[in-house]
């Protein structure tokens, strides 16, 4: 059979605490009974998710399936990047959410029961859908990485980071309430934001970059965010008091975020962030350190084929 038909599916048995296992096992029970053809292969690591997207380009695939959450999503989109680069390939790409957040498949409404997702796939249709890339140093070396939803800078990868240190408490909770624990620790950053259309110095709890609305398990950080524009949907926090940020919360699911003052938000295809006076940020995208400001972040326009589920009017 040709490989061009044949789904190649990537699963992240860690996804979700495990919950991906229990996903997949149900997705092949509907995958079976529809008759698609599909070869599966299982992570191991960190970025094996992204070594098999290649590997699925080199043995013919044309059709990516990945069962997992952001982190996994974000691994595959790098590795369609690179097969593109490299190759000059295209990959049509499904997501089939099996994560804690999944704010990817959140803004794409793609279906968390096997038997819907299925049916959403059969009729989805292929999207050129925008993606998002960060160039930061590290070791001295400048490094491109791609993101899919959004790429955050200061209070949110303070979190994501006390999320993923074995030494907190934090850790296995949800962003909401680590966020809460976090907020006595972080210290807004002094910092210089650059872009076209806005410039800005001074401190700052966040900054958001966003292809997609929601992060952080359901917030609408970037709720003015259209996923095929060409821009990214920037939101900037800056200082503002504790009691203020506890008072609103709700605003950060409702989208309604940008009602406070101290909340900036415009759309943007490049954005230039530098700490100043020795002052550090973390760097996440999609839910992920990768390392710290200075970065400059773009848009990468219509470059990702994405099978998106019709969405009902």
């Amino acid at each position: 059979m040709d490989k061009n038909s044949i789904w190649y599916i990537i699963v992240n048995p860690k996804a979700g605490g495990g919950k991906a296992i229990r996903k997949w096992k149900q997705l092949k029970v509907q995958l079976s009974s529809k008759g698609w053809p599909y070869e599966v292969f299982f992570t191991k690591g960190k970025s094996h998710a992204r070594h098999l997207t290649i590997q699925a380009a080199e043995l013919g695939h044309r059709q990516v399936i990945a069962v997992g959450g952001d982190g996994t999503n974000n691994e595959v989109i790098n590795g369609i990047m690179e097969v593109r680069k490299r190759e000059n390939v295209i990959l049509h790409y499904a997501l089939y959410p099996a994560g804690n957040g999944n704010d990817f498949a959140r803004h794409f409404k793609f279906p968390s029961q096997a038997y819907r997702w299925i049916k959403a796939v059969e009729s989805a249709s292929v999207k050129r859908q925008d993606l998002g890339m960060v160039e930061y140093q590290k070791n001295g070396v400048t490094i491109g990485r791609y993101f899919a939803n959004a790429a955050g800078v200061g209070y949110d990868a303070h979190v994501i980071h006390a999320m993923t240190d074995h030494k907190r408490k934090t850790r296995h909770k949800s962003f909401l309430v680590s966020a809460l624990q976090e907020l006595v620790r972080f210290i807004p950053q002094g910092t210089t934001v650059r872009s076209e259309e806005q410039n800005y110095t001074g401190k700052i709890y966040l900054i958001v970059a966003g292809v997609c609305r929601f992060a952080g398990g359901g917030m609408q950080l970037t709720p003015h965010a259209i996923a095929n524009d060409g821009l990214l949907a920037i939101t900037m926090v800056q200082e503002v008091p504790i009691w203020k940020i506890i008072l609103n919360l709700p605003k950060l699911y409702t989208g309604k975020i940008h009602n406070l003052k101290e909340v900036l938000q415009w759309q943007t295809s490049s954005l230039l962030i530098e700490p100043f006076d020795g002052h550090s940020l973390l760097l996440e995208v999609d839910g992920e350190i990768i390392g710290g400001a200075p970065c400059r972040i773009v848009t990468v326009p219509d470059a990702l084929h994405l099978l998106c589920p019709k969405i009902k009017k």
